[in-house]
């Protein structure tokens, strides 16, 4: 895996010996694809995750294409978690957003909307143990929704 020069001299990016976070997402993003021997390979390159042939060997080209982080609490996210790095896919994100974007989260349909679990609540304020627990009796999310508003004595929205 080459990753260039990383003192600073060729990307432009290493200040006083500390890297950017855009070169530290690049360099992260390669390592989790390219290097069997990073902790994080299985989750990425292990399970067929890769970098696109533009961004592999060239941080001039991932930076023209993701521009600068908006803020330091960004950082790079895939919006199909089981696509590749690529301009096409990637975009910065903050953890917050990145946490609604996760395999590992349960995906609903209310009102025709698709959304996370977790959006679910916030947009009806309703306890998540509350509609986790209904969908597991086998009720759809507007029927949970529904049901538990009854219960509460709220109307629904």
């Amino acid at each position: 895996m080459r990753e260039g020069n990383t003192n600073g001299l060729r990307h432009g990016h290493a200040r006083g010996g500390k890297v950017t976070g855009e070169w530290a997402a690049w360099k992260g993003m390669r390592q989790r694809c390219l290097s069997p021997s990073h902790k994080r390979y299985p989750l990425y390159g292990g399970r067929g995750i890769s970098v696109c042939d533009r961004w592999r060997d060239s941080f001039e080209a991932f930076l023209e294409d993701m521009g600068p982080k908006p803020s330091p609490r960004h950082s790079i996210e895939r919006e199909d978690v089981n696509g590749n790095y690529g301009p096409d896919n990637c975009r910065w994100a903050t953890q917050r957003e990145q946490c609604r974007n996760q395999r590992r989260n349960r995906i609903v349909v209310y009102q025709g909307r698709t959304m996370t679990l977790a959006e679910l609540v916030e947009l009806t304020g309703i306890e998540h143990s509350h509609l986790r627990y209904h969908l597991a009796q086998g009720r759809s999310p507007d029927e949970a929704v529904a049901f538990i508003r009854r219960k509460q004595g709220l109307q629904s929205c």
